[in-house]
């Protein structure tokens, strides 16, 4: 069977330079403009667009500004440009000038022009047209279903969560990160770095679509436990969003629970045994969203309850979800992080703190 590639992708397309004050470093630089789309592919071939957004690039510290529409665009412009001067290409210089009074943009101007486009084909094209629309709205998802059984998925490891502990009558464990020999493995290579960074556990990964794992070996084993830890979100990209969170009742690397967040408001809860990675909140196809997720927020606190088999996640001590898997009764904790699409992402935790679960 020949499987089906399809996803999500951002597209840039460079539109200029601005010389603009700088407010990560505060140096006056030159900012790359990149207008930026996010589209659902198949094949790797674009289709429809999901959303789209601009984003400055400082030419000193490379750190970015995300701006998602031309009212923002022109508010921040405005903002910089009175402390600074703007040199930029003329299609910079009409999203700077926007006015409040611009309306958002609609489809119905594309529409009508695939509809013009779609009744000047020749009759082989539009065979072609609707035997593709009809393959992707019936025939698609019958083979995605068909192929389901056939292809375990494969997800980016745990998830994170809480700051509601189910109950603490003491503390088992806690790390402040302060002493760099606490126990966390520092590592140094061409996709991962872990390493102390003023009194936080840093983990930056350097490439896409990466899962790693990071566990405290002196801190002993574990049975019916609540873990909690502080953690960042620091990537340099406005869009790299990766996942991180905590694990449990790790052994041998091959069988853990794990929970997670993303800070785009994603959540996931799996474990893994005998090397075998299954979803277990949602759908149980993927991550979730959840409203109770403050998106793009400095910090989450988060929370994991693990108890034999059930794990329950929390968020700033929200509770967001529970899910039930095969029974594991003790085990190794940690940290747990991932990209997606887009590498370059780095993670910062503080705080970690395991307490005992009520019987």
């Amino acid at each position: 069977m020949i499987p089906i590639i399809f996803g999500k992708k951002v597209y840039y397309k460079d539109l200029g330079q601005i010389v603009l004050p700088c407010p990560h470093c505060g140096s006056s630089a030159t900012f790359k403009v990149q207008l930026w789309t996010r589209r659902v592919h198949v094949y790797y071939a674009p289709l429809s667009k999901i959303d789209e957004g601009y984003i400055f690039t400082c030419g000193n510290c490379k750190k970015q500004v995300g701006i998602f529409d031309p009212i923002q665009v022109k508010r921040y412009a405005d903002m910089l440009v009175a402390n600074g001067g703007v040199v930029c290409t003329p299609e910079i210089a009409m999203l700077v000038r926007v006015t409040n009074t611009m309306q958002p943009q609609t489809a119905s101007g594309d529409i009508q022009k695939m509809t013009e486009t779609y009744k000047a084909m020749p009759p082989i094209g539009k065979t072609i047209v609707i035997a593709f629309t009809v393959f992707m709205i019936c025939g698609l998802p019958i083979i995605c279903l068909w192929a389901l059984p056939y292809y375990p998925i494969k997800s980016p490891s745990p998830v994170l969560t809480a700051t509601r502990p189910r109950s603490t009558t003491g503390i088992l464990f806690q790390d402040d990160f302060s002493n760099p020999n606490s126990g966390w493995s520092p590592r140094t290579d061409a996709k991962v770095v872990k390493a102390y960074v003023d009194g936080e556990f840093s983990i930056n990964m350097k490439a896409s679509n990466l899962s790693t794992l990071s566990l405290n070996l002196t801190a002993g084993i574990f049975k019916a436990v609540h873990l909690e830890v502080i953690a960042r979100d620091v990537s340099k990209y406005v869009l790299a969003k990766p996942g991180f969170g905590l694990v449990c009742f790790l052994n041998d690397n091959q069988n853990y629970y794990g929970g997670g967040i993303a800070a785009d408001g994603a959540y996931i809860i799996i474990q893994t045994t005998n090397g075998t990675t299954k979803i277990l909140s949602g759908d149980g196809k993927g991550w979730s969203g959840s409203k109770d997720i403050t998106k793009n927020a400095q910090s989450y606190r988060v929370g994991l309850d693990c108890n034999g088999k059930e794990v329950v996640l929390y968020v700033d001590g929200k509770l967001i979800a529970k899910a039930t898997g095969e029974p594991i009764t003790e085990g190794v904790v940690g940290l747990f992080t991932s990209t997606f699409d887009q590498g370059e992402a780095e993670v910062r935790f503080d705080d970690f703190v395991v307490t005992p679960l009520k019987p």
